[in-house]
This record gives structure tokens, C-alpha cells and sequence, in this order.
């Protein structure tokens, strides 16, 4: 079998999906560490990135990029244990989960929460606070998309249908940066089914093999 690689980063949340997609399927694969940050791997990235973004597998001479893409391919080439459902209900939960997260919870949960508070905390720990956010907006949205996706979830187990699937990945890859940030962690306490199934989800495969550097040093 041609041999998969993965360009990303390991603080990446998009990279993250894609690795937590491979170890669930079980698939073998190279994780290559591309420091977006860093103007040398900026350039070589844009070589196998016309945007310069992660991440990026590369698989039989093929290049594919976009994390759905990536997902997309890697369940056609080895449809064994599925990242995406079939069945109606599941395949609309499931699309729904992934949009919210790339539309409106990554933008608002990592960005506007996460990376402020994370950039104190790198500045001086001892002023960064609890992380809530000054513009009671973006603490309204964070709220708004708990909400959706605690619905989502109300009456399944995953949010892929029967299994830790694409849907799941997005969800966890984001709320896992977002419950980092003490406001955040006491922010999702209202929310019963999502806090549920992060519980589930956390030790999956996944979720375990891939932790962010912040998840690991916490962990020690």
C-alpha cells in the first residue's frame, strides 16, 4: 500500500481532524510537522499548498488539500469503518456538526476565546484572567453554538450516527482548545447531552493518539 502522508501541525485544529480521522480508520500514515509560523515552512508548504494552508496528504502521487477533501478521499480509497453515514437523519446531523463548526464555532471558540486567552497566559499567566470574552457577542455565539450542538446530539451517541466518525472530529478538535480556557470549561456546564459525549469522545482513539501540546503538558 502507497505509503500516506500528512503535512500539519500538531497545534492545528484542521490537522488535528485529519490525524483523528486516520487513527480512527486504523490507517497507518507519516505526520510530517509544518510550522505555519515559520516563514521557511511557509514557503515550502505553498509549493504543495497554493494557499499555504495545512493540512495537506499526499498519498500515490496524489496531493490532495482542505481537511473535508482529505476526509472525503481517505473513506473512498478504504471504506472500512466509515467517517461519513448514510442514512438520512445521520448524513443531515452530520453535515450540520461539520458546518456549524467551520462557520461558526472554530471562528468563535478557537480565535476569539482560545488564542486571546492562551496569548495572556504566554504573556503574563498571572494577569490572562479566565479568558471570558470582553464583547458580549462573541460570549452570545459561543453559547448559540453549545446550544445547536447539544441538540444536535440529544438523541444519539455520536453525531456521525453509529460510530466516532468526520462529524465528530470537527466537534471534538474545537471544543477540546475552547474547554482549555477556564470561562469556557465553566461556560459548557449547561449543556448535558454535549458534555456527555465529550466525555465518550475524549477517549476515543482519536482524541487520544492526537492531543495538542496544551492538552499533553496539562495531562503530566
Amino acid at each position: 500500500m502507497s505509503a500516506l502522508v500528512l503535512t500539519g501541525a500538531d497545534y492545528s485544529v484542521y490537522a488535528r481532524i485529519a490525524r483523528m480521522a486516520l487513527v480512527q480508520k486504523g490507517l497507518d500514515y507519516r505526520f510530517d510537522e509544518c510550522d505555519v509560523f515559520e516563514e521557511a515552512d511557509r514557503v515550502a508548504l505553498r509549493k504543495r499548498h497554493p494557499f499555504g494552508k495545512i493540512p495537506v496528504l499526499e498519498h500515490a502521487g496524489k496531493t490532495v488539500i482542505e481537511t473535508q477533501a482529505i476526509l472525503r478521499y481517505i473513506d473512498a480509497v478504504f471504506p472500512d469503518k466509515p467517517l461519513f453515514p448514510r442514512e438520512a437523519d445521520d448524513v443531515a446531523r452530520s453535515e450540520q456538526a461539520i458546518s456549524v463548526i467551520a462557520n461558526y464555532a472554530y471562528p468563535c471558540l478557537v480565535w476569539q476565546i482560545f488564542v486571546p486567552w492562551y496569548r495572556a497566559q504566554d504573556e503574563d499567566s498571572s494577569r490572562a484572567g479566565d479568558g471570558r470574552p470582553i464583547d458580549e457577542s462573541v460570549s452570545e455565539m459561543a453559547m448559540t453554538c453549545q446550544t445547536v450542538l447539544d441538540g444536535l446530539i440529544a438523541d444519539t451517541s455520536w453525531f456521525s450516527g453509529r460510530v466516532f466518525g468526520a462529524a465528530d472530529a470537527y466537534v471534538y478538535a474545537v471544543l477540546a482548545y475552547f474547554r482549555c480556557v477556564p470561562w469556557g470549561l465553566a461556560a459548557c456546564g449547561g449543556y448535558p447531552n454535549l458534555n456527555a459525549w465529550f466525555s465518550l469522545a475524549r477517549n476515543q482513539p482519536g482524541p487520544v493518539a492526537t492531543p495538542y501540546p496544551r492538552e499533553a503538558r496539562r495531562a503530566e
